[in-house]
């Protein structure tokens, strides 16, 4: 699964306040940020996410993960959004 790695990242929680409960439109299409859910140690975050590709909408998380001075920044595995039909 792909991913990102962000270095020198210091506090995860100060981190994940900075993300904006936001809608984006692009034509048809839109992703929306609906929460953002840290865990009592501070070492992981869910951001709730929706997207809407062809009038379907389909929900996914992205998880953020600390360890030291790095984040690493997934999609959930288990709620990988499916890619429309070509």
């Amino acid at each position: 699964m792909p991913h990102v790695v962000l270095e020198e990242v210091t506090d995860l929680p100060v981190a994940s306040q900075s993300i904006k409960l936001t809608a984006v439109r692009n034509g048809s299409e839109i992703l929306k940020v609906v929460d953002v859910y840290l865990n009592r140690s501070g070492h992981t975050a869910l951001v709730d996410c929706v997207v809407v590709e062809e009038g379907r909408s389909q929900p996914f998380f992205v998880q953020l993960s600390q360890k030291d001075r790095q984040i690493t920044v997934r999609l959930l595995p288990a709620t990988d959004p499916r890619r429309p039909s070509a």
